[in-house]
């Protein structure tokens, strides 16, 4: 009796380890998604970066005459279109990766928790026994 108790509380600390072992690839997957958008919004960045410089380059041309200033204001409207829709676009960004990370935390609380379950789990079949 003693055999096949020590045996399913084996067998349940392996089930128990392999579900551990199944939340940190989850958690690495989730790193990696985040590590991905935050590359993503370092891209976006550098190319505001460069619609500002952009921007800078079309208001000197502004000055130069009166047809120069007709073109380059059609240039900085669609510029600034441009610009518009890159802030949209990190904005939704900043806010998809800020949901990943809650998931992953959530994950990181839920992988603590069952530890912790574990642990106390073993200390109880390691008392009982």
């Amino acid at each position: 009796s003693s055999i096949s108790s020590s045996s399913s509380s084996t067998s349940q600390q392996q089930q128990q380890e392999e579900l551990i072992q199944q939340l940190k690839l989850q958690l690495a997957a989730k790193e990696s998604e985040t590590t991905q958008l935050k590359s993503t919004i370092n891209k976006s960045s550098s190319q505001n970066k460069e619609l500002i410089q952009h921007i800078s380059q079309l208001n000197k041309q502004l000055t130069t005459s009166q047809s120069e200033q007709h073109s380059a204001l059609h240039k900085l409207e669609v510029t600034k279109v441009k610009h518009r829709r890159i802030q949209q676009d990190s904005y939704a960004i900043v806010k998809k990766m800020a949901s990943k990370l809650q998931e992953i935390q959530n994950a990181q609380c839920r992988t603590k928790h069952r530890a912790t379950e574990f642990q106390t789990q073993s200390r109880e079949m390691g008392q009982m026994y």
